[in-house]
């Protein structure tokens, strides 16, 4: 009688795990774009991620170079993403060394803390709560594993070049969903997939 109680014990045990476990995989985006390059679409302003003299800004496109990222297998961790600048390979979105916590397109001087700046897991859109092309949000990796919910974030107001972040998840004092939220679209479209 007490080995069955403690089988039936371990495996409820086991049940209760393996079932977090598939909660916590259901949360993250599978999309397959691996390897792809996209352009990366903020879901509030309609304007691109892009680089701008090393900084990350969102704004419309003046140069598809500084526009088209490559989506690789995170440095930290292969199976999270990283984005790297399709036109200069060694450059990568990644969370500034500082306390700023400002996102840059910085090249990769092949150290971990490097790694642990540059590696983001793709997550369902905060706005559309889909996991899908068309709204997608980007969790920064290291954060969480710090047990912190750090996204990237369109940072500023307004028209026109707005830096990015990672902020704590939204809705919070410094960022709404919608800043949170970004499309990818596929390179040679002329347009977006859809309206933000």
């Amino acid at each position: 009688m007490k080995t069955s109680t403690t089988i039936l014990t371990v495996l409820a045990a086991l049940t209760v795990n393996l079932f977090a476990a598939g909660a916590a995989q259901a949360n993250e985006c599978a999309l397959p774009i691996v390897g792809e390059t996209h352009l990366l679409r903020s879901h509030d302003t309609g304007d691109y991620v892009q680089n701008n003299g090393g900084v990350a800004v969102t704004d419309a496109i003046s140069n598809l170079a500084d526009a088209q990222l490559e989506i690789v297998p995170g440095l930290l961790d292969p199976s999270k993403v990283s984005l790297r600048l399709a036109s200069d390979p060694t450059r990568y979105l990644a969370v500034t060394s500082g306390s700023s916590l400002e996102v840059g397109l910085f090249t990769d001087d092949g150290t971990a803390a490097f790694d642990l700046r540059a590696t983001f897991e793709i997550m369902p859109g905060m706005t559309t709560g889909d996991c899908n092309y068309t709204g997608v949000s980007l969790r920064w990796h290291y954060a969480h594993q710090l047990g912190q919910e750090y996204y990237l974030t369109l940072g500023g107001s307004g028209d026109g070049s707005r830096p990015l972040y990672v902020y704590p998840q939204a809705p919070n004092q410094a960022a709404k969903p919608s800043e949170q939220t970004f499309a990818i679209d596929f390179q040679e479209h002329t347009g977006p997939i859809c309206a933000p």
